[in-house]
């Protein structure tokens, strides 16, 4: 497993296996544990869930998943020790499955 840190207590976990043609990416984002924190994280995967803001409506959210060949997202909050945070998740077709030069990953990467 490798892992990336695109941020402070922001971190990009991915296994690369080319047995599969779905690629799964997870982005875990961290902070202390606070009642504040994690209320706030709650509520901001709840809300996420619905839209983004170049998604604002459900609707939106899912053609544009639909259209990057099916891909999937999901955010949750989580709790882990003194630590709380959410993990945004993306499941998408591996490009060397898209007919064509096109990049699904990309293309679902940026809707995540």
């Amino acid at each position: 497993m490798k892992s990336v840190q695109l941020h402070p207590g922001v971190h990009c976990r991915f296994i690369q296996d080319d047995r599969f043609k779905k690629l799964q990416i997870k982005v875990f984002m961290q902070m202390p544990l606070t009642s504040t924190a994690a209320t706030a994280a709650y509520l901001l995967a709840r809300y996420l869930q619905r839209g983004t803001e170049r998604y604002p409506e459900p609707r939106q959210l899912r053609m544009a998943l639909e259209h990057a060949y099916g891909a999937n997202t999901s955010i949750s909050s989580m709790t882990l020790g003194q630590r709380s945070g959410l993990v945004a998740g993306l499941s998408c077709l591996a490009d060397k499955f898209v007919p064509g030069n096109e990049s699904v990953v990309l293309e679902a990467a940026e809707i995540l």
